[in-house]
């Protein structure tokens, strides 16, 4: 059986902190390498798909920032500290990423899934109160455990073919809800232009809001002094977990008594639910999260928070129909 040995974080290889280009070097930015940033990083997603590239010139000011592929990226600060993700080719990260560039003693993408594993616990080191801040020292400083060079490459071999699973998985649902919205907005053109131009409906339309079409529109609840303090019970979905259909992130599920759950009188979900994110956004540019749970998805037994309202339609609409209508421009 191969021993794993205590290393720090630093031992894996080179710890490089990113930098973010001057406003008054506008032509650092073009299509020539990647730059990615915290808000680029999604949970479940292993690589990145960045907002934004560096041009060839600014690239050639991070030189001494730039990494390969295969280099791991955690964000050490802000209210997303812990995020983690594998670069897929070359690139820059902004200040509030430090990213591990693997030595010859260790795989990348190892080292991400490793990271990606303690991640709450390396959050646990960071000071401030207000922003959180991992320091480069201390990240690199943090112990981990590794095994020899031929099983990291065989543990990390199988967690990617889960991993790649996980993406074509993602990929047919991309497909099959951009398929979805193609067809509600091909059956109801004039609806939608009526609704964002401002036209005139046809002979036979009429105008209601969706009050007058749902049978149900309600927020839920969580016990007093919030849920921190447990780790068991009925899950409780909160507003951060409402991102699209069939999306779900399980490291951030939160909890609420058994007891609390049975007295419920409102939040509990049913079958095929419509779940809309409450809040958000900014005045004027409120743009809503919209998703669908039930049938045994995220879990069997679930109820939501205060920030989350739970839509069901009246009969003769629908559910999917509720979905589609909610999620269209």
């Amino acid at each position: 059986m191969n021993a794993w040995a205590a290393v720090s974080i630093g031992d894996l290889g080179r710890v490089v902190t990113g930098a973010t280009p001057k406003s008054s070097e506008p032509d650092s930015w073009g299509e020539f390498l990647d730059f990615i940033t915290p808000s680029d990083q999604e949970a479940g997603r292993r690589t990145v798909r960045p907002a934004r590239r560096l041009s060839q010139i600014g690239a050639e000011r991070f030189e001494r920032r730039i990494v390969p592929a295969n280099s791991t990226c955690f964000t050490c600060i802000g209210s997303t500290i812990g995020k983690v993700t594998l670069t897929a080719d070359r690139a820059v990260t902004n200040q509030q990423i430090n990213s591990v560039v693997p030595n010859v003693l260790h795989d990348g993408r190892f080292i991400y899934y490793l990271l990606l594993y303690r991640s709450r616990d390396i959050t646990q080191i960071a000071s401030g109160s207000a922003t959180p801040i991992i320091n480069k020292t201390h990240f690199s400083n943090f112990t981990v455990h590794v095994p020899d060079l031929s099983m990291q490459q065989a543990i990390a071999e199988a967690l990617g073919v889960l991993d790649d699973k996980i993406a074509i998985n993602e990929r047919i649902l991309d497909t099959a809800e951009n398929l979805g919205s193609f067809l509600f907005e091909y059956y109801f053109p004039e609806a939608i232009r009526h609704v964002v131009g401002c036209t005139n409906l046809p002979e036979g339309w009429g105008v209601s809001d969706l009050g007058s079409t749902t049978e149900t529109i309600e927020t839920g609840s969580r016990p007093k002094g919030g849920v921190a303090r447990y780790t068991s019970g009925v899950p409780s979905i909160g507003a951060e977990s409402v991102v699209r259909l069939a999306k779900f992130d399980f490291s951030k599920v939160k909890y609420v008594p058994e007891e609390f759950f049975v007295g419920l009188r409102r939040g509990v979900i049913e079958d095929r639910d419509i779940l809309v994110y409450k809040d958000g956004g900014k005045p004027g540019d409120f743009k809503p999260h919209v998703s669908m749970f039930g049938n045994g998805f995220p879990f069997d037994r679930m109820s939501i928070n205060e920030h989350v309202y739970r839509v069901r339609m009246k009969s003769e609409l629908g559910q999917e129909f509720g979905y589609y209508w909610l999620s269209s421009p």
